[in-house]
């Protein structure tokens, strides 16, 4: 949960600063259970991260233009893969699986 070195949290900060709305789906963070300086950390960076982080990963993916990709795990990908929709556009960090039959275009960044 350490969110203070995280490329993530950059990437959030510029695109909120270019007037980007975000909704934050991470089922590895939880504000409750930050402590400290990453606390302190993210309550800077993103101080209101609680309105931007979002428990129903189905809902954002149905309400998006656009998705960023930047977290590795199986249930993200399998909901990525039955919801999205073709005219989505998927900016991918992380190498999703099977691409083949991806509704949404697609572009990979980084791997």
């Amino acid at each position: 949960d350490d969110l203070r070195e995280s490329p993530l949290v950059t990437l959030a900060e510029q695109l909120i600063g270019k007037g980007v709305q975000l909704s934050i789906y991470d089922p590895d963070v939880q504000l409750s259970r930050l402590l400290g300086a990453n606390r302190r950390f993210i309550e800077t960076q993103l101080p209101h991260i609680g309105d931007l982080l979002k428990p129903d990963l189905d809902a954002i993916i149905a309400e998006s233009e656009m998705l960023i990709v930047g977290v590795s795990n199986p249930a993200i990908f399998d909901a990525i893969a039955t919801h999205s929709r073709a005219e989505q556009r998927i900016i991918d960090l992380v190498k999703l699986p099977a691409l083949d039959g991806m509704r949404a275009q697609v572009e990979g960044l980084c791997w």
